[in-house]
């Protein structure tokens, strides 16, 4: 018969007849069991008896896991770093979608410039760039399209695989048979986009390219500054006392600040001189005005052509050349001109001189804008140059609003610190782990 949990101890010359006897001795208050709820048979209900009564299973002390190691919440800071630190998760917020924009626009531009380059390569030229893309399409277009096709039939995994492969191969293989397919389609439309298109001011495709990439330089660099992750030489901050490492910090900074401004004015000025025709002895603020004025009239006419853009995109997207004689003609651009709104950007001598005379009202005109002073190509390149000192100015700002921060308390000094903690407390949760 099992002993009963939690009585006294009995001394080992007990005799067995005593040892068949329930002990009806009270238990001692730090050793009491639980009593275990009546279930209503009372003493004559039917109740199991305390003698045949199983114990309890005996519950593990297992200790307690302790929360996953994640970043530690920032510190809210003095009460005067509010506004800065609104600024700061403002900019940064749009900082990350622009630089997302700019990325998807450059991939976008470099695969449209590869492929309607090789596309449009006639079947006479020694290049082979026409056969390879035709190829690297056929492969594209088949191979994803017979995969999905047989999931939908039902087909098993090796019988796909095998479809996928002879479907890439056959891609590939079929490449040679549309050699001559779509040459002159392509041809106009990359014709379209790099001379008589918006692209055109910008550079063509090529030049688009460089300028997206240099903006995408400015934006890391501009959030890299953000969270201190910039290229810096720290050598100096790691060997000094640790007193002397914010005053070092705030004089490095201040110092930097100084030179992306500095820098900053010293491109726009030869910016302003170089591209836009200022002069050297103008002071800074007839410089500004000079280049804000240009800069509005370069605006204008992007804006005016983009407008005969989305006219000449259905033509071309069906066959057409965009620069096809009956597209426009001599009186219809002039009551382009005068409704468009030239005569708010320039002179009367220049928007008259722009106008079709009388003779050439019923000649045709190719549906492009006309710069005044100039031609059209490239016109968008001087101003996307001021990309360099806007650049540095947000860099200088980024750099002094990182010190504001560091100084209210709201960011540690060394961007690898909380990092480092996080490293120092993976062993330790180790030890704990192996301990219980």
């Amino acid at each position: 018969m099992a002993k009963k949990k939690g009585g006294k101890k009995r001394h080992p010359e007990t005799s067995d007849v005593q040892k068949t006897k329930p002990d009806t001795a009270a238990p001692a208050p730090d050793e009491a069991e639980p009593t275990q709820p009546d279930d209503g048979g009372g003493e004559d209900g039917g109740g199991e008896s305390e003698a045949s009564a199983s114990p309890p299973p005996a519950k593990s002390a297992a200790p307690p896991v302790p929360p996953a190691a994640g970043p530690k919440p920032l510190p809210p800071g003095a009460p005067w770093l509010k506004p800065f630190i609104f600024f700061d998760k403002w900019w940064t917020w749009f900082e990350e979608r622009l630089l997302v924009v700019v990325v998807i626009g450059l991939m976008a531009v470099m695969a449209a410039w590869v492929l309607l380059k090789g596309l449009q390569e006639p079947v006479t030229s020694e290049s082979k760039a026409g056969m390879v893309l035709r190829a690297v399409v056929g492969v594209i277009a088949l191979g994803p399209t017979v995969w999905v096709l047989t999931k939908r039939l039902g087909w098993s995994e090796s019988q796909r695989r095998f479809a996928a492969v002879a479907g890439i191969v056959a891609g590939a293989g079929a490449a040679p048979l549309w050699r001559s397919w779509g040459v002159e389609y392509f041809g106009h439309m990359l014709n379209w986009l790099q001379e008589g298109s918006s692209l055109t001011m910008l550079g063509q495709l090529r030049g688009v390219s460089t300028r997206l990439t240099v903006l995408l330089a400015m934006i890391g660099a501009s959030l890299a500054a953000a969270g201190g992750k910039h290229i810096n030489i720290d050598a100096f901050l790691r060997f000094i006392p640790k007193k002397l490492k914010l005053p070092s910090f705030v004089t490095a900074s201040i110092a930097t600040v100084a030179v992306c401004f500095v820098a900053a004015w010293g491109f726009f000025e030869n910016i302003s001189i170089n591209n836009f025709g200022a002069q050297r002895d103008w002071t800074w603020q007839k410089k500004i005005e000079h280049v804000e004025h240009h800069v509005s009239q370069d605006l204008f006419l992007w804006r005016q052509q983009m407008k005969f853009d989305l006219e000449a995109l259905p033509v071309v997207v069906g066959g057409g050349k965009w620069d096809d004689e009956t597209r426009m003609n001599g009186r219809q651009w002039n009551e382009f001109v005068e409704k468009s709104g030239y005569r708010d950007y320039f002179t009367k001598e220049e928007v008259d001189a722009i106008l079709a005379p009388p003779s050439g009202l019923d000649g045709s005109r190719i549906p492009m804008v006309i710069v005044p002073d100039g031609s059209p190509r490239g016109l968008l390149v001087f101003t996307m140059n001021l990309t360099f000192p806007f650049g540095l100015v947000i860099l200088g700002i980024r750099f002094l609003l990182r010190m504001l921060l560091v100084l209210g308390g709201r960011e540690e000094l060394d961007p690898d610190v909380e990092f480092l903690e996080h490293q120092d407390e993976q062993p330790a949760k180790s030890e704990k782990e192996a301990s219980s």
